[in-house]
This record gives structure tokens, C-alpha cells and sequence, in this order.
């Protein structure tokens, strides 16, 4: 794909930063962005021309970008779709809110002429692509995963207050679960459907935000019997790591470290292998881009993504709805 005209709705940190690297890899493209100038990043983005709600949606793109948060994300969907302005259109994390997702799968068949793209990097990080590889080798079947991103949300951005940010608030499609998915979409993607057998989900640190800081999530997917998810908003320094167990190995690889492990049992020996990987955040953004730049859509697919909504809303059932005092 040769991008002349990209568009972007929203223009949050996210926002900037698809443009930012769009216009790396596409210099010559023509960037532009509807925005309601509600949230806190009010300055011009470089590269980016802002123009109005109407003149955006009366102009031809090659492909969109839709980024406003969360609960706006299938509304924006529904509109460029009718709008019939681009044949492409990436949808930031987390696609729709739970309870939208039947609604978001009949849009789409509406819609069958637009590639609909999920924008959850996370699965095109060099790492993950090693770890695909290594999937299909000597190591046997995978046994178990563990998936772990804890981070501390109210030091996201300096330039605004977090308690009145999406993922501080219910009703803009917040919580842990929700804006922390790529975990659950990675485990997902690599083992399947699957579903939850428990989960603790609850506002336990974060006492001025109206939404879950913690989420744990046991699960049984269809090619990974035991799978670990563990979520958080207060953890300090932040951590994020992914360790797959399979019968003769263990694959390890912490997010922002520059390789991963393989270790690996021979039948008399362990051997240790090591994965030279790029430590940069931007590079699962870089690698989405490049896929998607080169009509490859092979790790776009949908169906992790609609099982990651059902295991939300199943998590919070089981785990005591969002723990909400």
C-alpha cells in the first residue's frame, strides 16, 4: 500500500504517535486529523493538519486511523464506514467496548468492501515473532503461559490530571482490563479461544478512580491449557514480561530488554538460546505499519480480538464485577 492521505481521529499520545511514525515511513503522505480538542494535548501535532469534522469526513484516505477513547472507538467505526471515505481502517486497542462487539462483527459484514484493522501492537513485536518460531520447533507443546503488564498509570502523562483520563473513567471505556488488553489479546492470538475459570478483578490502590486498578485472570485456551493474566495500574518501577512453559522448554522476554531466552532440554541438557530483539516501544509499532504498509494482514486478524472482549466481560462476572466499594 502507498499512502498519499492518512487520517486520523484523535489526537492523544497515540495519535501523535501513529502520525509521528506514518510520516517515518511514508514521508511523502499527506497527514490530517479530526479531533474535539477535549482532552489535554492542545498543541499542534508536527506533521498533522487538523481540519474540521466535516471537511474530514468528505475526504478520501488510504487509510484511517481511529484513536478517540475507547467508548468512541465503534461510533467513529460506524461513521467513516457509512462515510465510505477509505478501503482501510485501524482501530486503536481495545476495538469496542464488550457489550459492542455483536454490533461491531454486523458492521463489518455491512462493510465487507473496508479492510477493518485491530490496532493492538503488542502481537507484532519482534519478540512475539521469535517466540512464533519457537513455537514450531523442538520445545513440544506449550503447557502453560503467564502474561504480566503492570504499570503506573497516574504518571502516564505529566501534562494532565490521570483521574479525569479514558482509562481513569468508566465512561469513556477505562479500567485495567480494557486499556490494558494487549495482554489478553497476546494469549489470545498465540493459543486460541479459550475462557475464564477465575479471575480477581477490583479497584484495590487507586482509591480517586472509578474503575478496576488490578485484574488476575486464569484461563484455558484452546492450544494452551493454563494461561495467566496479571494486570495493574500502581506498580512502580513498571514491569511487563511474557514466560510460555512448554514441555522440553521455557521462553522468557521482558518488555524493553534487548533479546529473549530461549531454554531448551535436549534429554541430557539444557540449551539456552538467545533472541537479539529490538528494546524500542516503537518497534511493535513500526513492525504493525510495515505489515500493514506491505498488505501483509496475516497477524490482523479479528477473532483474538472478539475473544479478548468476551474473556473481559467474562472476567469481571467471575472475579466481583469491577470491585467498586
Amino acid at each position: 500500500m502507498k499512502l498519499q492521505s492518512v487520517g486520523i481521529i484523535g489526537l492523544g499520545s497515540i495519535g501523535r504517535r501513529h502520525a509521528r511514525l506514518l510520516h517515518a515511513l511514508s514521508p511523502g503522505a499527506r497527514i490530517f486529523a479530526y479531533r474535539t480538542n477535549r482532552g489535554a494535548l492542545r498543541e499542534a501535532a508536527p506533521h498533522v493538519t487538523e481540519i474540521e469534522r466535516e471537511a474530514f469526513f468528505a475526504t478520501a484516505f488510504d487509510v484511517i486511523v481511529i484513536a478517540n477513547p475507547s467508548s468512541l472507538h465503534l461510533e467513529a467505526l460506524r461513521e467513516v464506514l457509512r462515510a465510505g471515505i477509505t478501503t482501510a481502517v485501524l482501530v486503536e486497542k481495545p476495538f469496542c467496548l464488550p457489550g459492542e462487539a455483536a454490533a461491531a462483527q454486523a458492521l463489518m459484514e455491512q462493510f465487507r468492501a473496508v479492510r477493518v484493522l485491530p490496532g493492538n501492537s503488542l502481537r507484532f513485536h519482534p519478540a512475539i515473532a521469535r517466540l512464533k518460531s519457537a513455537m514450531t520447533g523442538g520445545a513440544g507443546r506449550t503447557v502453560e503461559c503467564h502474561a504480566h503488564f503492570g504499570t503506573y498509570m497516574p504518571g502516564w502523562h505529566p501534562y494532565e490530571d490521570y483521574r479525569t483520563t479514558y482509562a481513569a473513567r468508566r465512561d469513556l471505556g477505562g479500567g485495567v482490563l480494557l486499556t490494558s488488553i494487549h495482554e489478553i489479546d497476546l494469549v489470545h492470538h498465540l493459543f486460541g479461544d479459550g475462557a475464564v475459570t477465575a479471575a480477581r478483578v477490583g479497584r484495590f490502590v487507586l482509591a480517586d478512580i472509578d474503575v478496576e486498578d488490578s485484574a488476575h485472570l486464569l484461563l484455558t485456551l484452546e492450544r494452551c491449557p493454563v494461561a495467566n493474566v496479571s494486570l495493574n495500574f500502581f506498580e512502580r518501577p513498571a514491569d511487563r514480561s511474557l514466560k510460555v512453559v512448554f514441555e522440553r522448554g521455557v521462553w522468557s522476554w521482558t518488555f524493553g530488554q534487548p533479546a529473549a531466552l530461549l531454554a531448551q532440554w535436549d534429554g541430557e541438557r539444557v540449551n539456552e538460546t538467545r533472541y537479539d530483539v529490538d528494546a524500542a516501544v516503537d518497534a511493535m509499532y513500526l513492525s504493525m505499519w510495515d505489515r500493514l504498509l506491505r498488505d501483509d494482514f496475516d497477524d490482523f486478524e479479528l477473532a483474538s480480538v472478539f475473544s479478548s472482549l468476551r474473556t473481559v466481560d467474562a472476567a469481571k462476572a467471575v472475579g466481583g464485577g469491577s470491585g467498586w466499594s
